[in-house]
């Protein structure tokens, strides 16, 4: 099924509120709002399963970090991997090593 717990209580909500109006509306207007659920409950997926990326899309700030700085974090942390092998393999003490981090040799 395709119904949304939030749209179902909405539309009945609308529906008892019509009820309660004008009775005679209410026949005319139930079959529209039966229909209106499933369309209505996608609508309301669709934007629940967007998350965080419609925020970014509509400007607004989030406490994540972006693409960038955590790729620029991973090439920092590589370049270290890199000087600190690098240094193993020429047999010097390399910052790992230096801290004592590494097991002896």
């Amino acid at each position: 099924m395709c119904w949304n717990k939030r749209v179902v209580i909405g539309v009945g909500i609308v529906a008892l509120v019509v009820l309660a109006a004008d009775r005679s509306l209410f026949g005319r207007v139930w079959p529209l709002l039966a229909v209106a659920v499933c369309p209505l409950s996608m609508i309301v997926m669709m934007k629940a399963m967007a998350g965080p990326r419609a925020d970014r899309a509509h400007g607004l700030e989030t406490t994540h970090p972006t693409g960038h700085d955590e790729v620029t974090g991973l090439r920092a942390e590589v370049d270290q991997l890199r000087a600190e092998l690098d240094a193993r393999r020429s047999g010097g003490t390399g910052p790992a090593e230096a801290a004592g981090t590494l097991p002896a040799k």
